[in-house]
């Protein structure tokens, strides 16, 4: 969205009139007068400094997207025509009968271009907030998936919390072990952390996996990387 600045430049003129006596030009025999004192010039008012305009600040600051902060800080974002871009590559997999021309035709609004590549995958280039929007919509799905996962009878999960980056899971149980079938979903997790690396490029070395039985006491911690 562009933003209209418009500054506004008010001039004032300030006019001191000095009032002064004249001798008489004419040599007639009434005496002289003498001159009124002349009066002292009022001083001008000193001259107001313009405002300074305030910088304009980037709408993308404005945008709180984690993963996008992370692409920025790896130097993968760039400026093209004054707007700020990145690329992220949706895997072939979520990518499933999509075509060129679909891809075309929706490009505008939630992302600018798109190309698929000759391995189903799809590269977009995307703004901030397009890329948050793509992300979140994503994210969204994951998070819906682990509310599932917890109202399910069949698995012993009553919460599931991540951090920002989705590298560490803190899952509670309604007992106090884990299971093999509770170790089990740790794919899941893998899984949803390596959907929110499309979108950062972060790459996941170790995934921590923390299991708190009912009374919030840690049972167990598990390792993607062991």
């Amino acid at each position: 969205m562009k933003k209209l600045f418009v500054i506004v430049l008010v001039l004032s003129m300030m006019l001191s009139l000095a009032a002064c006596g004249s001798k008489s030009a004419s040599e007639s025999a009434a005496p002289a007068q003498e001159a009124a004192p002349a009066q002292a010039a009022e001083p001008a008012p000193e001259k107001t400094a313009e405002p300074t305009p305030e910088p304009t600040q980037d709408p993308d600051d404005l945008i709180d997207d984690p993963a996008w902060d992370e692409l920025k800080a790896q130097g993968k974002t760039y400026v093209s025509d004054g707007k700020t871009l990145a690329k992220i590559t949706l895997p072939a997999q979520y990518s499933e009968g999509a075509t060129q021309e679909a891809v075309d035709n929706s490009a505008g609004e939630v992302y600018t271009s798109g190309i698929i590549n000759e391995d189903g995958s799809i590269t977009y280039e995307v703004t901030k907030a397009q890329h948050k929007f793509m992300c979140d919509s994503m994210m969204e799905v994951v998070d819906q998936t682990f509310t599932q996962i917890e109202e399910a009878a069949d698995y012993s999960f009553t919460k599931i919390e991540h951090n920002t980056d989705y590298t560490v899971y803190d899952v509670t149980l309604n007992k106090n072990e884990v299971t093999e079938a509770d170790t089990i979903l740790s794919a899941v997790f893998k899984m949803c952390s390596e959907m929110y690396g499309i979108f950062s490029e972060h790459t996941y070395d170790d995934i921590v996996i923390n299991y708190y039985g009912p009374d919030g006491a840690l049972i167990d911690t598990l390792h993607s990387a062991g």
